[in-house]
């Protein structure tokens, strides 16, 4: 079994109300689980080794997007950081 721990310390979400910020929680939570449980992933991960940081690039977001939404566009694009 393979074991993945991720800490998101810092997020940056200008615009967004402080009320959506456990939806919007939960969404990239639930997202990243989904994706990282996709087969194949395990073993991607494996070969980029031990990583302390994941540097994922700025990402421009619709102003009404809802908090699934941008759970899932954020989630996608941490994906993309620990795969590549």
């Amino acid at each position: 079994m393979t074991r993945l721990v991720l800490h998101i310390d810092h997020l940056v979400l200008r615009g967004l109300q402080s009320g959506d910020t456990r939806e919007l929680s939960l969404a990239v939570q639930a997202e990243l689980s989904r994706l990282l449980a996709q087969p194949g992933t395990a073993a991607a991960l494996a070969n980029g080794g031990d990583r302390a940081r994941i540097r994922v690039p700025a990402m421009r977001l619709p102003a009404m997007a809802d908090s699934q939404s941008l759970g899932h566009a954020i989630a996608g694009s941490l994906d993309g950081g620990l795969r590549s």
